[in-house]
């Protein structure tokens, strides 16, 4: 099966490297890191929760792409890809924006549902910050 690579390449993207490091490499090259809002290090459920929601319409519409058939009347489950789709869409391209711009916290749902926050790595400079003689 083609999705088992795909599958462990993205757990080893976003689950362990984030829940070793912090950070994936994206986060890292935009010098931020995630963490709980109570400052502790995320943990890999939080992290597979977090990217599945985000991720979601991507898996999903993957899922629906890889139907050869869409016959619903003998396989009306199969309407659930649809559904989920659809959910997912909304939360990603809809919730998400208006809860970030308009929410009391600025935080998109899925930072709400993990408590998880993505940090400023804040990089000290020593040669400026002693004191010049």
């Amino acid at each position: 099966n083609q999705g088992l690579p795909v599958l462990l390449l993205a757990l080893v993207w976003f689950v362990l490297g984030p829940a070793l490091t912090g950070s994936t490499v994206g986060k890292r090259a935009m010098l931020l890191r995630l963490q709980r809002t109570n400052g502790r290090r995320v943990g890999p459920l939080a992290l597979l929760v977090r990217y599945g929601i985000m991720l979601s319409p991507f898996w999903l519409l993957w899922l629906a792409l890889s139907v050869d058939v869409w016959d619903v009347f003998n396989h009306p489950e199969r309407l659930l890809i649809l559904l989920g789709l659809l959910l997912s869409f909304f939360v990603m391209a809809v919730w998400t924006p208006l809860a970030v711009f308009f929410g009391d916290d600025h935080r998109a749902p899925y930072e709400q549902l993990t408590r998880t926050i993505n940090v400023a790595i804040v990089r000290v400079n020593l040669e400026s910050t002693s004191p010049s003689h």
